[in-house]
């Protein structure tokens, strides 16, 4: 029976202090509502509002405390300080479950931001039904934690549960289907735009064609798609236009997938004529037709006449011609060793964007014979090997190469550049690749890149270097490792036959 005196004083002091409650914010509105028919509309909230809600609340508590009747004397203090552990852990309890819904409520606020759905909703105008859903997450983020908390106090939360399950969870399903149908337009134009992204079907920089008309991507956003259409003239249209229209798709293609397509496109050098001979061969690839003759001489190649002057051609001088010759159809953009981060992520990237590159490289880290650097087409990436086209006569033609050993002869001084060497990348109008050279995004750092990785690199090609290493090797190995250091370091594929004119 004093359980029960007990429950129904606490159900009836709740029931008071929520009265109260709902009282001062009626009288509240009621005050606000005849004070701004009298003084105008767009006014602040008058203090006598606020001093009214402080007021009803201190009765509403003082009553509910009346009702309860406790007698505060020294046993009751003394009473309480022995619950001190139980309320205090409980207050504990609630703060942990607010901490944990406000943690929860950050990321999912967070991601629907980076998702574009806070935006677009707002581009709908439809921002209170946001807001709506947002609260009804809330609201159910503290039921769960709650009745999470409360189960393992211990607490009997059968009566809590059905009230959920008959009353509160039907209402809130039944919002949330009104917020469903209220957001259906923008809900369907995000997931029509995560469609299109997922398969890739054109990237920024490349052609569509909607409704008969050829246009050029500049920009996809979270709405839908900028699309050029004359000089200075956008046409914008939703992912959902884009999606339900239907469209046709213009992609450049770079990869030559079989071996007889590559000799088609071969071109053997001239001597120091390396470089517009892999400009040649890019360009055919392409599908422009100039020669490495062409090439060089708008590029100012320099043939070596004596062992010891600098020869062949500057990779600046290279892009220009090639934007020149075709009439700024195809661009390139020249990358040193010393803003390469890794070398095989970003040639795949620019491969899979619609690039071809052209490796400058020290050519003996591939063929210990060689004396000079060269330049090579890459055609492919993959796993740690380059599919190298190699437009020497003597050891060129295709081949794989590991990425490491072809960094390696990239990250040394050359006497033409006055500097490191690196690699260029072409690309064609109409191509990912030649929106990011227009765009200037020419860099690539993988997300997890540890910074120690290049100084590593550098300190492992020393730790290499022959002086170092023949001092502490027997005769035996230092002479087996000395006939394997004169072989080749690739995996050929093909090497041409030319005659010799």
């Amino acid at each position: 029976m004093a359980f029960e005196t007990i429950s129904s004083k606490l159900l009836v002091s709740f029931i008071i202090i929520s009265l109260g409650f709902f009282l001062s914010k009626l009288v509240e509105k009621i005050l606000l509502a005849v004070y701004r028919k009298k003084h105008g509309a767009n006014l602040e909230k008058p203090n006598i509002a606020k001093y009214v809600v402080y007021l009803v609340n201190i009765f509403t508590i003082i009553i509910a405390l009346s009702f309860l009747q406790i007698d505060f004397n020294f046993n009751t203090f003394v009473g309480f300080y022995r619950y001190a552990p139980v309320i205090l852990s409980s207050i504990l309890v609630f703060i942990l479950v607010v901490l944990i819904v406000q943690f929860i409520f950050f990321i999912v606020k967070q991601f629907l931001k980076r998702a574009g759905l806070i935006s677009l909703v707002n581009e709908y105008g439809k921002e209170h039904l946001l807001e709506i859903f947002l609260d009804i997450l809330k609201i159910l983020l503290y039921i769960t934690f709650g009745l999470i908390a409360l189960q393992i106090a211990n607490v009997d939360i059968s009566a809590i549960t059905y009230f959920l399950s008959y009353v509160l969870y039907p209402v809130l399903i039944l919002l949330l289907l009104f917020i469903f149908i209220g957001l259906k337009d923008p809900m369907v134009n995000l997931f029509s735009g995560f469609f299109l992204k997922y398969y890739r079907f054109f990237r920024k920089g490349e052609y569509i064609q909607v409704d008969e008309k050829l246009m050029k991507i500049t920009e996809i956003n979270t709405q839908g798609v900028v699309m050029n259409v004359t000089d200075g003239i956008y046409y914008f249209m939703p992912h959902k236009e884009v999606f339900n229209k239907g469209f046709y798709f213009k992609k450049v293609v770079t990869k030559i997938d079989t071996l007889e397509k590559i000799k088609e496109k071969y071109v053997a050098q001239h001597p120091s004529y390396c470089g517009p001979a892999s400009a040649s061969m890019i360009l055919k690839i392409f599908g422009f037709d100039y020669s490495q003759e062409e090439i060089g001489k708008l590029a100012g190649t320099i043939v070596r006449k004596d062992e010891n002057m600098a020869a062949g051609t500057k990779p600046e001088d290279i892009i220009k011609s090639v934007k020149e010759l075709t009439k700024e159809k195809v661009l390139g953009v020249w990358i040193d060793s010393e803003k390469i981060y890794n070398l095989r992520e970003e040639l795949k990237s620019w491969l899979k964007d619609g690039g071809l590159a052209i490796v400058d490289y020290k050519k003996n880290v591939l063929f210990p014979n060689a004396k000079r650097a060269h330049y090579s087409v890459c055609l492919e990436v993959i796993g740690d090997e380059l599919l190298l086209l190699d437009p020497s006569s003597k050891s060129g033609g295709v081949y794989y190469a590991d990425y490491k050993r072809v960094y390696s002869g990239m990250d040394t001084f050359s006497e033409l550049l006055q500097g490191k060497r690196g690699y260029m990348v072409f690309a064609p109008d109409g191509s990912a690749a030649f929106q990011r050279i227009k765009d200037g995004l020419i860099y690539f750092k993988p997300d997890f890149y540890d910074v120690v990785t290049k100084e590593l690199k550098e300190k492992l090609n020393k730790i290499k270097e022959r002086s170092k290493f023949d001092a502490i090797l027997p005769e035996k190995v230092k002479k087996f490792l000395d006939e394997e250091s004169k072989k080749d370091k690739i995996s050929r594929v093909w090497k041409p036959h030319v005659e010799k004119k």
